[in-house]
């Protein structure tokens, strides 16, 4: 049975003592076989007997031989399934990087997400605390149109409470509404925007005619409705509107 080999010892000295002695033990018993056939008559017995013993020597050492090459494919085994580790280890090591990567930027995005959401609530909460009915707005709304409009009747100031402007109400209580549904009436049909052009200049020649001022049938009008001349307070209504009736 083959001796233990020392630990202090690598493989590679173990492999390179064995093959020595296997290289001394076979130039050994071929000396012997050499001697034996030369000296067959004087000294068979004797170089019989180192013959044996050479042999049994060199065998041995082919059974450390063999004990050793079997360490050595083991530790070859090894030594693959390292650098297969390794490899290994090298892409996990990879992954985590590319982890830490997108991490890092899915910090970032979420550290901006969440500044701009404390920034819209706290915008929300200040918006709270000075919250505005909606009445007051349309008050507010109100006393701006009344001081800020652009198109009022001839008799209207600022400060008046009536708008700026007349309502729907008021232009169908008016003369040219109630003419307009007049015409409809004995016409039976809805007033279009083809004729409303014509209406409108055949009721400005007739009032012109009625208040004594004449009147160019060719006179512009602008978008279905006359311009502004004296008698232009007759097309709204006499009644005032408060400033907290609905608009159309």
């Amino acid at each position: 049975m083959a001796a233990a080999f020392p630990r202090e010892r690598s493989t590679k000295e173990v492999i390179n003592s064995i093959l020595d002695d296997y290289e001394k033990l076979t130039k050994e018993l071929f000396e012997s076989l050499s001697a034996a056939s030369l000296y067959r008559t004087t000294k068979q017995d004797a170089d019989c007997g180192q013959t044996s013993k050479a042999v049994d020597r060199l065998i041995e050492k082919e059974k450390e031989l063999q004990v050793a090459i079997k360490q050595v494919q083991e530790q070859q085994a090894r030594q693959q399934e390292i650098r297969m580790m390794k490899e290994e280890i090298s892409k996990k090591d990879q992954e985590i990087l590319n982890l830490e990567s997108q991490l890092k930027e899915a910090e970032k995005i979420l550290s901006s997400a969440l500044f701009q959401a404390k920034k819209k609530l706290s915008a929300v909460n200040q918006a709270n605390k000075g919250t505005v009915s909606s009445e007051e707005l349309i008050k507010y709304a109100h006393r701006i149109s009344s001081s800020n409009a652009v198109e009022a009747p001839i008799s209207w100031m600022p400060g008046d409470p009536r708008r700026p402007y007349p309502q729907d109400i008021e232009m169908r209580s008016g003369w040219l509404g109630r003419r307009m549904e007049g015409i409809a009436m004995e016409t039976g049909q809805p007033i279009s925007d083809s004729n409303l052009q014509e209406i409108m200049q055949s009721s400005a020649l007739s009032l012109g005619a009625s208040s004594g001022l004449e009147l160019p049938l060719g006179k512009d009008v602008t978008n279905g409705r006359q311009d502004q001349g004296v008698d232009e307070v007759e097309f709204m209504s006499s009644s005032p509107s408060s400033s907290s009736s609905d608009s159309p």
